[in-house]
């Protein structure tokens, strides 16, 4: 659509598609940018006439609300439907990041000298708060990175767009509604504090940097620990 076509049914379209794939704090930050395109084309490209849509619609809080765990029967039937998939990483994907609560993006960077399996460690490098970490690794996470390219320097040669649209299909094909990935990083953070974690031993996993922060992600049944 050119700007002048654009109208408030549009972007309410484009929040609602947006919403149901990453967080509303980026559903706002992504609204603000198109604002500004409408604004700078109306002030500095010479549409004095041009509406700003962005107005007409509501954005979304800035605060990202506390995720619940992941419902018992719609884990098992991810697991189930992982299970099933042709997909070569995907599964292997999926079992990482409930096991490690690694992010999409630093498992897709991954690279087979990050692996240390005689320690059980990988060793984070590029991560999203710019800080290194080393993230132990249960069984199940060496089985999953036992699948990956051999042949290639990155265990898991795969980009964050072809995940998301393998995670969707994945979804569609055995109508699990509601879930994004990065509820898996949730749900293993959460599992690390039922197994009696304290809040500097799951930071140290998770790579957060403030208690604040990884209380997002605790659920609030759990007895959380916060001393060494």
């Amino acid at each position: 659509h050119t700007l002048d076509k654009i109208d408030g049914s549009h972007l309410a379209a484009l929040r609602l598609k947006r919403i149901q794939e990453v967080s509303p704090a980026t559903v706002r930050k992504e609204l603000y940018l198109i604002s500004a395109i409408f604004e700078t084309a109306r002030r500095e490209w010479g549409f004095g006439n041009l509406k700003n849509p962005v107005g007409d619609i509501r954005i979304p809080s800035g605060a990202n609300p506390k995720r619940s765990r992941i419902p018992s029967d719609t884990l098992a039937q991810l697991l189930d439907a992982a299970s099933q998939s042709r997909h070569r990483y995907l599964p292997h994907i999926i079992t990482l990041a409930l096991e490690t609560g690694m992010r999409r993006g630093e498992i897709l960077s991954l690279t087979w000298g990050q692996y240390f399996p005689e320690k059980r460690l990988l060793e984070l490098i590029d991560t999203k708060n710019g800080d290194g970490r080393f993230v132990p690794l249960s069984y199940k996470a060496m089985t999953a990175i036992s699948h990956g390219a051999k042949q290639n320097e990155r265990v898991f040669p795969m980009t964050g767009n072809a995940v998301r649209l393998a995670w969707e299909r994945l979804l569609r094909t055995h109508a699990i509604r509601g879930l994004r990935f990065h509820d898996l990083r949730h749900e293993a953070i959460s599992r690390m504090f039922d197994e009696g974690m304290t809040v500097p031993q799951v930071a140290s996993i998770s790579g957060h940097r403030t208690v604040s922060m990884l209380f997002r992600y605790a659920h609030t049944t759990h007895n959380v620990r916060v001393q060494n």
